[in-house]
């Protein structure tokens, strides 16, 4: 029951984050005439990939839960993994045509969103067909977040036994 719970969290969480990410791309594409030198554009975009990509984490970590059994938490990102696929499928399938001007092309701007975190990558791929790793890639960032809780969790206990649990804040 937990593993479905994570899932449908770890699918709320990414869904939520989307707006975000608009928000900052807004910004950045606002603020872009104020830098004259392409490095620093770049720098500040990097920037805000990491601090979206640090939030996006936190807030899994934050609210996902370690299941018992460990194999269950490498499954947590299922879903939005799946929701990517299909969103992927939908669009390769209904605008086959449309595939020799791939990069010019609108029709990948949903599937670009919902893979907000890997959307630098997306512009170094020049066939539709490996976009679909990416959407796969995302599934990755939950379970990425229950790894890390995981750690920390166990770091936790084993300093409760060594020092004494009176001594260790949670």
């Amino acid at each position: 029951m937990e593993l479905v719970k994570n899932n449908f969290k770890a699918l709320i969480i990414h869904l939520c984050s989307i707006p975000f990410f608009l928000i900052g791309i807004f910004i950045f594409v606002l603020a872009s005439p104020l830098y004259k030198v392409k490095s620093v554009s770049l720098m500040i975009m990097i920037l805000l990939y990491l601090i979206i990509f640090i939030l996006y984490e936190a807030t899994l970590i934050r609210y996902l839960k370690i299941s018992v059994i460990r194999r269950h938490d490498y499954l947590s990102g299922i879903l939005v993994a799946i929701v990517g696929v299909i969103i992927w499928l939908i669009l390769y399938l209904y605008h086959i045509d449309y595939f020799d001007v791939f990069q010019e092309n609108e029709i990948w701007i949903p599937y670009n969103i919902y893979i907000f975190l890997l959307w630098p990558i997306r512009f170094g791929i020049k066939n539709p067909q490996n976009l679909l790793i990416l959407g796969l890639l995302n599934g990755l960032f939950a379970p990425l977040a229950l790894l890390i809780k995981r750690n920390r969790v166990d770091c936790s206990e084993d300093k409760a036994e060594k020092y004494g649990e009176d001594q260790i804040e949670r």
